[in-house]
């Protein structure tokens, strides 16, 4: 493949669009912002991230669609490869509080402790996949010198997009499998409620673990599309494909994330668990009182 024709896989959109786009996800990096000084909730500094280097991305996107510069291209390349990981790791991380707060007594032994050291696994081949390999293949490609720089690049990015898809088949296998627990948990305990035997307010909130079911679904419709997209650009040069198909499902999964409160509610983070707090303080002051005890008269 000669450099004109991987151009051609950033050439079919046009430039107001993606500013559009850009501007877009200069809102979502906002309403992240908001979200993380109103829940104190770290991962919003991930969804921060993944909405400012779609920022970035598709700002190059549209400065190369006005200066035809290579170097611009593989930005564009790198940052929403990088974007898109940073999307799958958010939902892993949110996942695993998930599995810290909620009542695993849903889930068998070995679900327990499974689980999360999935969740937390993930994060790895996230990382290689995302920004390493979408970097290296981006620099490769775009700015390459020799025949053989410019297949390796091409043999990364195809390595970057597979990788990633089978990340999220993983993924997509995992939170299946917790949210149809969950889901069915939750309709037998509506049998016990009308009974007189109502469920904790954690066990009511844990439901909303669908929300992640939901984001990967479009995460999955996503990847997809960009692993067809390595053997028919098309996907990604005709505009009426590339925004409906690739990225309207990012976007839409951010405006889920960045929903007042949503995604540290979905963790079981906010707000705090009143009930968790005054345990908290019974049991602060139960060993300040025995400290007090052994304190010489």
């Amino acid at each position: 493949m000669d450099p004109e024709q991987v151009a051609y896989h950033v050439v079919g959109s046009s430039e107001a669009a993606a500013i559009v786009v850009s501007g877009v996800f200069f809102v979502f990096m906002v309403l992240a912002v908001v979200n993380l000084k109103v829940t104190k909730f770290r991962y919003y500094v991930v969804v921060v991230i993944a909405a400012s280097f779609r920022v970035v991305g598709f700002a190059a996107r549209a400065a190369y669609l006005s200066h035809y510069r290579p170097a611009l291209a593989g930005d564009y390349l790198a940052f929403t490869n990088a974007g898109f990981g940073a999307n799958l790791a958010v939902l892993c991380l949110v996942l695993l509080t998930w599995c810290k707060h909620a009542d695993m007594q849903v889930f068998r032994p070995l679900e327990r402790q499974l689980y999360p050291w999935i969740s937390g696994l993930l994060i790895l081949p996230i990382l290689a996949f995302g920004p390493v390999c979408g970097i290296i293949a981006a620099g490769l490609i775009y700015g390459a010198i020799t025949p053989g720089a410019l297949a390796s690049g091409e043999r990364l990015r195809r390595a970057a997009s597979w990788g990633l898809l089978c990340v999220l088949i993983v993924f997509s296998t995992l939170i299946t499998r917790v949210t149809a627990r969950v889901l069915l948990y939750k309709a037998a305990a509506a049998s016990d409620s009308k009974h007189g035997r109502e469920q904790p307010q954690t066990m009511q909130r844990m439901r909303l673990v669908a929300v992640l079911f939901t984001c990967t679904v479009l995460l999955d419709l996503r990847a997809c599309i960009a692993v067809a997209a390595l053997y028919h650009p098309r996907f990604v040069a005709d505009e009426h494909l590339y925004y409906p198909l690739i990225v309207l499902p990012e976007l839409l999964v951010l405006f889920i994330l960045t929903v007042p409160t949503l995604m540290a509610q979905v963790a079981l983070v906010y707000p705090p668990d009143p009930q968790e707090g005054r345990s908290r303080r019974t049991k602060g002051d139960a060993d300040r009182a025995e400290k007090g005890d052994e304190l010489p008269s």
